[in-house]
């Protein structure tokens, strides 16, 4: 095992420090305080991370847990890493500057920028820049309350899964298979997801590093899908031979590894 060195205690005692005073780069810090706490506890024997926390660094274990989520992609709350003051007024010019986002009547976001929102009903949306060559932009919705149907959204680009992570406060999810490739698609996919007024709904917005997958996106074998198009039935019984349907009915290959000609809509 190697040996926890006074530098790396330093390191999370800064970015914990910054985290929680810095709104326009919360999500960055906790995310690399994340990856430094997830290293030592890795190293460390099983039930004594939490001592070691309590005796080395300033980070509290719930927060702890925040940042490890963090680095794990996992959705957290951009309130909870920030002094509620500080967070606020910066949180309020950000919307200011968002609102102005428009094209043509259509909201659109910057490049290499991520955007948070919570509706009226309590439920996140999340738009991230995606790392694929092509670009674009990954969308995805976090809820509690009814589970959505299948019946509205497209197999080939639509991910419904439950989410089954005491980390997460959320019940169900909903995200994009592909990045959305036009700009101003992604004000679409939010309302397609039950976003009506997105400049309003929007909490915070920062420049982020382009990311693989959704933000938070849960595990393949909670993904579903509960309606089918006659149509794709014979295509759907292939890949569940060859084990990519899983228990729920739903399609857990990376869809940009299989090409098909179907285009019908579910439903």
């Amino acid at each position: 095992m190697h040996a926890i060195t006074l530098d790396t205690i330093n390191e999370i005692n800064r970015l914990d420090q910054l985290a929680r005073t810095t709104a326009s780069e919360a999500v960055e810090l906790a995310r690399q305080a994340g990856v430094l706490l997830l290293k030592v506890k890795d190293q460390l024997p099983h039930g004594e991370f939490t001592q070691w926390l309590k005796t080395n660094v300033s980070v509290s274990q719930r927060q702890a847990q925040r940042y490890m989520a963090a680095a794990q992609g996992k959705p957290i709350s951009i309130r909870s890493l920030t002094v509620k003051n500080d967070t606020v007024s910066l949180l309020d010019d950000q919307q200011k500057t968002s609102q102005n986002q428009r094209t043509k009547g259509r909201w659109m976001p910057k490049e290499g920028h991520m955007y948070f929102f919570k509706d009226a009903a309590g439920a996140n949306y999340w738009v991230s820049p995606s790392i694929e060559p092509a670009g674009g932009y990954h969308v995805c919705k976090h809820y509690n309350g009814e589970r959505l149907s299948s019946k509205n959204y497209f197999l080939h680009y639509t991910i419904l899964s439950e989410i089954h992570d005491e980390d997460f406060t959320c019940q169900y999810y909903i995200g994009t298979r592909k990045p959305v490739s036009m700009k101003y698609g992604v004000g679409s996919v939010l309302q397609s997801y039950g976003l009506n007024d997105i400049e309003g709904s929007l909490l915070f917005e920062d420049e982020c590093e382009s990311l693989h997958r959704p933000f938070g996106e849960p595990d393949e074998k909670d993904w579903y899908w509960d309606c089918r198009h006659p149509d794709d039935e014979a295509f759907l019984q292939d890949l569940a031979k060859d084990g990519h349907i899983n228990a729920h009915g739903a399609i857990v290959l990376d869809w940009r590894e299989h090409q098909t000609t179907s285009q019908h809509q579910v439903g």
